[in-house]
């Protein structure tokens, strides 16, 4: 495995299919990918990566994937993360919430709020939250803590809940 042929899976897989269609091949394949971009990171692999991802867990890949990204600035990974927030495939906007958390930024807001607005993202509604919090948290912006409290509290996720109380309580 190399670069070239990691990119190359990568492109071909946008995104993968969904668990019950997935092979084990091609599984295993994004794993040996996830591998090498840990160890060799390409900023190349960032918008490849985000938009990898198939409705389901991966078997378990998917949520090792962040360490694909820790390398890099923040900055290199934002508007790559805005565009999987908004992509079309639900696998890659649920996954892409749960990294929002870690860019934390402002700029990616928009595209929380739209997921928080979407019945179909409803799984994903908790790190929407969860990510808007942690903006709210470095900006203060009191746009952000209405999108968490509306936004938030419309959402059909019972886990988003608590977090909206814990956030009205540190207001």
């Amino acid at each position: 495995m190399n670069i070239d042929k990691a990119l190359e899976f990568l492109r071909k897989h946008q995104p993968l299919p969904a668990d019950e269609d997935v092979s084990e091949a091609d599984i295993d394949m994004l794993n040996q990918v996830r591998e090498l971009l840990i160890s060799n990171p390409d900023e190349r692999a960032i918008p490849l990566v985000l938009n990898a991802f198939g409705d389901g867990g991966g078997f378990g890949v998917y949520q090792v994937c962040d360490d694909i990204f820790r390398p890099f600035k923040p900055e290199a990974v934002l508007p790559h993360l805005k565009n999987a927030l908004a992509s079309k495939h639900y696998g890659v906007r649920y996954w892409a919430s749960q990294w929002a958390m870690e860019i934390n930024s402002i700029d990616i807001a928009p595209e929380i709020n739209s997921m928080l607005k979407n019945p179909e993202d409803t799984d994903a509604h908790y790190y929407c939250v969860a990510a808007l919090i942690d903006i709210w948290g470095k900006t203060k912006n009191p746009f952000v803590s209405k999108s968490i409290i509306e936004l938030g509290g419309k959402s059909k996720n019972i886990d988003v809940s608590g977090l909206i109380h814990e956030h009205r309580t540190e207001k």
